[in-house]
């Protein structure tokens, strides 16, 4: 049960911006239309049902497309009527000249004789939803992951992009379904690894369907569905608005994930046992290892506030569920909730053996660094004379006694005495990942150390919750 609450909630990332209460600087031209028209009832047409584009919550209308119209309303105090149909409606109106400004046509620019549209569509990435056990998907290496089978919608438009990519892949097999339901039961039942979708329709089946063990592995920019937005000659200006909040990035990837964030807060379903289970706390403590030191992870800055990855999810989560969250640095997880530091290298989980693990969160690349007059190395041996800096109870510490390498650690309590001690020759030798590396060496003004190999091991972090 408590793990179903971090399924629902898994592609939820940073959220931190309001589309609405932005005033714009509009020129006189576009005051003086406004001025000559603000007796006017204007007809936005938006299709029914969208999930996170376009939703209704008690009569309400909610979503990114009922978020455009309000920003158009509080720039220009006109009065904007929204009308919602279904897909085959909302085209005929189209078609019959009937809206004056259109939000949301997919894919192309429909009576685009009749209708002006902004060059720049609004865009959602294509969504690779798998089975909750599935691997998570490297963002940077998609195409070097082990996926075999992929299945798609026969008449949904991302077809299209989809034979695109994949056509020519020896190695991918491509499934044709007729419906939602025939290819996520391909996924649950193995016939395939991923689903692609639009991102709007896959986050909407998989908030109306909880039970489903199904998850958004990944987003694929190169599969993103396009949404146009139009409006007759007469109501063009309300086009020139749009894009100055285009421009000032007022309609960007940001507005997307805080629509989400809502979204999913407004429609996911939680079981009668995860009521119960939140109903018994007050707050949700997030375990940190005491000595832990992963700033893109978690950290506090100058004035003591806590940023991070983790810091942004789970403060997301909070929203969602209602519930505070908070961090505790500890030796132990006793006495927490979750543990978003369970460690698994090449797929053997390490630690965290007495809870339930989701898929992994983040997969990194381990490096071996040593100083600048030190030889490159490939891998890490048991034979070799070498000491291994590392900081006390952190998930390096961890992997190296798995390693079998625990005779060659020496231990620190902070990153900064770890890279100290390799840069002086206390040490040999340090792991990590590149990123934290560079972080560290720019922020300890370190110039004498280098990248001396990889360990060739597969890394990566959950979070884990007690069974």
């Amino acid at each position: 049960m408590k793990l179903k609450i971090l399924y629902i909630f898994f592609l939820i990332i940073n959220i931190s911006f309001s589309l609405t209460n932005q005033n714009l600087k509009l020129n006189d031209e576009i005051k003086n239309w406004i001025e000559k028209n603000k007796d006017k009832e204007i007809k936005v047409y938006i299709t029914e049902d969208l999930g996170v584009l376009n939703y209704n919550v008690k009569g309400e209308n909610k979503g990114i497309f009922p978020k455009i119209v309000e920003m158009l309303r509080e720039n220009t105090d006109l009065n904007f009527k929204i009308i919602t149909q279904n897909q085959l409606e909302f085209e005929k109106s189209i078609d019959s000249e009937i809206p004056d400004l259109i939000l949301g046509v997919e894919e192309y620019k429909r009576n685009a004789i009749y209708y002006k549209y902004l060059d720049k569509p609004l865009t959602l990435e294509g969504a690779m939803i798998s089975r909750i056990d599935y691997p998570a998907i490297n963002k940077v290496l998609e195409e070097n992951n082990n996926i075999n089978k992929i299945v798609y919608l026969k008449d949904h438009k991302i077809k299209y992009k989809i034979l695109k990519k994949y056509k020519d892949d020896e190695n991918i097999k491509l499934i044709e379904e007729n419906n939602k339901k025939g290819a996520i039961n391909l996924v649950l039942t193995k016939k395939a690894d991923l689903f692609i979708d639009d991102f709007s329709d896959g986050l909407k089946y998989i908030v109306e369907n909880p039970n489903l063990k199904i998850k958004i592995n990944h987003t694929s920019e190169e599969l993103s569905t396009s949404y146009y937005i139009g409006a007759k000659e007469e109501y063009k200006i309300l086009l020139d608005i749009i894009n100055i909040a285009f421009k000032n990035n007022l309609l960007g990837k940001e507005v997307v994930e805080k629509e989400v964030l809502s979204y999913v807060k407004e429609k996911a379903k939680k079981s009668v046992k995860a009521k119960k289970y939140l109903s018994r706390r007050d707050k949700i403590k997030i375990y940190i290892p005491e000595n832990e030191d992963s700033p893109r992870l978690y950290k506090k800055d100058k004035d003591g506030e806590e940023t991070g990855f983790l810091v942004n999810y789970f403060k997301d989560l909070g929203i969602i569920i209602g519930t505070d969250i908070v961090f505790k640095r500890s030796k132990t997880f006793e006495d927490a909730d979750i543990d978003p530091f369970v460690l698994s290298v090449n797929g053997n989980i390490l630690n965290g053996k007495d809870l339930n693990v989701l898929t992994p969160y983040v997969e990194l690349e381990l490096y071996i660094f040593n100083r600048e007059e030190n030889s490159y190395k490939n891998g890490i041996t048991l034979d070799e004379e070498e000491k291994i800096a590392v900081v006390e109870g952190g998930i390096i510490e961890k992997y190296l006694i798995y390693k079998g390498l625990e005779k060659k650690i020496v231990r620190y309590k902070t990153f900064e005495e770890v890279l100290k001690s390799v840069e002086k020759g206390e040490t040999d030798i340090l792991i990590g990942t590149l990123q934290h590396f560079n972080y560290g060496i720019r922020k300890y003004n370190i110039d004498n150390l280098k990248v001396a190999g990889s360990t060739g091991d597969h890394f990566s972090l959950s979070f884990g919750v007690p069974k």
